[in-house]
């Protein structure tokens, strides 16, 4: 996803270099601060990225004496004119409302992370390139799982690809990122199943 023509420059090595210590610097301050005791507080949503980072941090804090809690994002909340607003992920919340969610915050016993944290090695142990959450738990997945999204949103005849993938976001809200259905697109031109 980072390659231009095929190519990966310099620069794009030298920004996921940098990228990937500024992220092995936060967890090692997040392992610092749970050792240290303090307060932590996990916000996830059902999107894929999002349980397996809830998994992946509960594996890190397995050993730490902090009080650990989560608020786990609803699928939807219901409005004060009796509508309904549906959620994906945390991204979709204005900075200013998340305080509407904290009553939903639940503590998670050093049986409930360690748990977490043991199925999670058994996914990593599977070395799944892609990993979905199906009927809420998270599993590994083929790399094509999506694929028959793909197929049953492509219109016949002429059309663009933004406007496919802005309509398999639109009418399947599950958390998977446009790159992704890019990605898995333009392996279907490869494979001759679409055409340019």
């Amino acid at each position: 996803m980072y390659s231009r023509n095929g190519v990966v420059d310099n620069s794009i090595l030298q920004y996921l270099e940098d990228t990937w210590k500024r992220s092995l610097n936060e967890v090692k301050r997040l392992q610092d601060y749970a050792d240290r005791g303090g307060p932590i507080r996990i916000w996830y949503s059902e999107a894929p990225y999002s349980v397996r980072g809830f998994n992946n941090v509960c594996s890190i804090l397995r050993a730490c004496y902090s009080n650990v809690s989560a608020i786990k994002l609803p699928p939807y909340i219901q409005k004060a004119d009796n509508g309904i607003q549906s959620y994906t992920s945390w991204g979709e919340i204005r900075a200013g409302e998340f305080y509407k969610f904290t009553s939903l915050e639940k503590a998670l016993s050093s049986h409930e992370i360690e748990s977490i944290a043991s199925m999670w090695d058994t996914l990593k142990e599977e070395k799944s390139l892609l990993r979905a959450v199906v009927n809420g738990k998270l599993i590994g997945v083929p790399e094509d799982f999506y694929d028959h999204l793909i197929r049953k949103e492509t219109p016949d005849g002429d059309f663009k690809m933004s406007h496919l993938i802005g309509k398999l976001m639109i009418n399947h809200p599950l958390g998977i990122g446009d790159g992704w259905y890019a990605k898995r697109i333009q392996r279907m031109i490869e494979n001759g199943e679409l055409k340019i």
